[in-house]
């Protein structure tokens, strides 16, 4: 270990590279592992020094040359090839942001029955929600992304065509709550109805706006629809 390995190591880097120290296997690791070696000296080193610096592998194995300078410890076997899964990655499913408020195939509210689940609906772009992607949906799915609150307003204006084919409760002539020739002006406003005029499926007491959204997709029969623009 204290060998002076100038002489040695002449052959790959001159003498004086390492000014007037005596090169011992010691200084020379110090050396080394400082960085002062380049590259190509330290894939030339093992090949020169293992011998008179005895080195070693981790648990005092000699070690022998491998092909293209380095050394490996005699105890260690050959490593195994990294493998890689060729199995099929499962990306994580996309998250949508639900922006409006829920609506339903066969009206505000919840619906009273479940819709079909084997009638496809096709839906145009600018009106699908965002998690159909392919133009079509089926009507039990539609109603869940609507309730969900993933439908725009546009989309839930335009669901009263498909109420029947997806499975909706019997339904009765659109009317306005406010009669013939007038407009509801108070949308905000709530109404409690009595026994009698309680539409199923809504709570007795709701907004104007609901209940004319009930009775202009056909939730309210012929007494009601009477009734109404006297209550409102």
């Amino acid at each position: 270990p204290d060998a002076d390995l100038k002489d040695v190591l002449s052959e790959y880097v001159p003498p004086e590279t390492f000014e007037d120290a005596t090169l011992t296997c010691a200084t020379l690791e110090g050396f080394c592992q400082s960085g002062i070696c380049g590259k190509e000296l330290c894939d030339s080193i093992p090949q020169v020094v293992n011998e008179p610096c005895g080195c070693t592998a981790p648990g005092g194995n000699p070690t022998t040359t491998a092909p293209g300078g380095g050394s490996t410890g005699g105890a260690s076997g050959p490593t195994e090839p990294p493998t890689i899964s060729l199995a099929p990655t499962i990306s994580p499913a996309p998250t949508y942001k639900a922006n409006w408020n829920p609506c339903g195939i066969c009206g505000v509210g919840p619906t009273p029955n479940p819709l079909r689940d084997d009638v496809p609906i096709e839906i145009p772009d600018n009106l699908a929600p965002p998690q159909v992607k392919d133009g079509s949906a089926m009507c039990d799915e539609l109603e869940e992304y609507c309730q969900g609150g993933y439908c725009p307003r546009l989309t839930c204006n335009n669901l009263y065509p498909i109420r029947e084919i997806c499975g909706c409760p019997n339904f009765n002539t659109p009317c306005s709550i406010c009669g013939a020739g007038k407009e509801l002006t108070n949308a905000g406003g709530t109404v409690t109805l009595e026994a009698a005029l309680a539409i199923s499926g809504f709570p007795p007491t709701i907004t104007c706006s609901d209940l004319q959204d009930a009775c202009s997709r056909g939730y309210c029969d012929g007494s009601r629809c009477q009734a109404f623009p006297e209550l409102v």
